[in-house]
């Protein structure tokens, strides 16, 4: 199940990511597919803004099978084995 812990580190991973495109770091973002991107901020808007009618199981599939790929996409790209 989802926990305000998972939510917190979902919306820290999604500023990151906007830390990178304001430092202009397309190098890095051209990684990730846009739906990707697009899917980060959604996500971490709709837990920011509307915290409490948030559906926790919902948040907890979007972590479960997104959040290997960024990974695998993270590890690939800093080189971590």
């Amino acid at each position: 199940m989802s926990s305000p812990q998972q939510r917190l580190k979902n919306i820290k991973i999604a500023e990151q990511f906007n830390k990178l495109k304001e430092d202009n770091a397309f190098d890095v973002l051209e990684k990730f597919s846009s739906n990707d991107l697009k899917g980060i901020s959604a996500v971490r808007n709709f837990i920011a803004h509307d915290y409490d009618s948030v559906d926790d199981s919902i948040i907890e599939d979007v972590l479960r099978i997104n959040m290997p790929i960024i990974k695998a996409i993270v590890t690939k790209e800093l080189d971590f084995s």
